[in-house]
């Protein structure tokens, strides 16, 4: 189950913060300690009641400080996970841009690709959608391919599945800006009826082909792919070896093109 996976993965990785923000505290508790000893304030006598108190008054003394350690251990370890997702791509390559079963748009053929993976039934990739197109329509050599990532419970994946079906007929931008456009709600009897305003698509075929075997392995690979680069949400993008999640204007997409675009001349050079 496609769902029930990426909650797990969800979940653990809400684990994970905990864990740094429980480890984060008691190291910041541990140094405030090991101030009070070596400023004598304390001695190897002191109760361990009163070295908490003790310990507490100073750091309700200097909450601010406290409080950007926390989030200064908080921010490396998140850029340690960035750097870790960065490093996994170099072997996850050919299935993040050379999988040609994907829908693409913009330059099949383009300098620099994007990959976004995105969810029908999230906001923030919704308004993303547009400026997709946008930057397609600006910068002629780029190339985007389109990974369903449907986190977002049941419905995102039978839209998933609703929009791969399309591709088998030729309809997969149709349905696509349809189902990103769309303010009703998506669930199966939503989907039907929005697959049913595009001219030339198959309602009946579309259906039987949702449920496929290939459009199931393909949306449980996507998600797989998704997670071990530690992608957990949605919009997330990846543009040349960098993973960017969440979404972004049209010109910070542009440059982040820009930048990948020269970064990947100096290596051929």
């Amino acid at each position: 189950d496609l769902f029930l996976l990426t909650r797990i993965k969800d979940q653990t990785f809400m684990d994970t913060k905990n864990i740094i923000s429980l480890s984060a505290a008691f190291l910041i508790g541990t140094a405030v300690t090991v101030v009070l000893l070596k400023s004598g304030v304390v001695s190897g006598t002191t109760s361990d009641a009163h070295v908490k108190e003790l310990a507490l008054q100073a750091i309700q003394e200097n909450p601010k400080a406290i409080g950007e350690s926390l989030q200064k251990l908080l921010t490396l370890q998140e850029d340690e996970a960035q750097e870790k997702a960065t490093e996994a791509l170099t072997g996850l390559q050919d299935d993040l841009t050379g999988d040609s079963t994907d829908p693409v748009i913009g330059n099949p053929n383009g300098d620099v690709t994007v990959v976004e993976f995105f969810d029908y039934r999230c906001g923030y990739c919704k308004r993303m959608t547009p400026v997709l197109f946008e930057v397609v329509k600006a910068d002629r050599n780029v190339r985007v391919v389109l990974k369903d990532f449907p986190i977002l419970g049941p419905n995102s994946e039978l839209a998933a599945k609703a929009a791969l079906a399309a591709k088998e007929q030729g309809k997969y931008k149709e349905m696509h800006n349809a189902l990103m456009e769309s303010k009703t709600n998506l669930d199966k009897t939503g989907i039907l009826a929005i697959a049913t305003t595009i001219k030339g698509l198959n309602v009946n075929k579309l259906k039987k082909d949702m449920d496929s075997a290939a459009i199931e392995s393909k949306l449980k690979k996507n998600v797989e792919l998704a997670l071990s680069l530690n992608i957990t949400g949605t919009p997330g993008f990846i543009v040349g070896d960098k993973v960017a999640p969440g979404a972004m204007s049209k010109e910070q997409l542009l440059e982040l093109i820009d930048t990948t675009r020269k970064t990947q001349k100096k290596k051929k050079k």
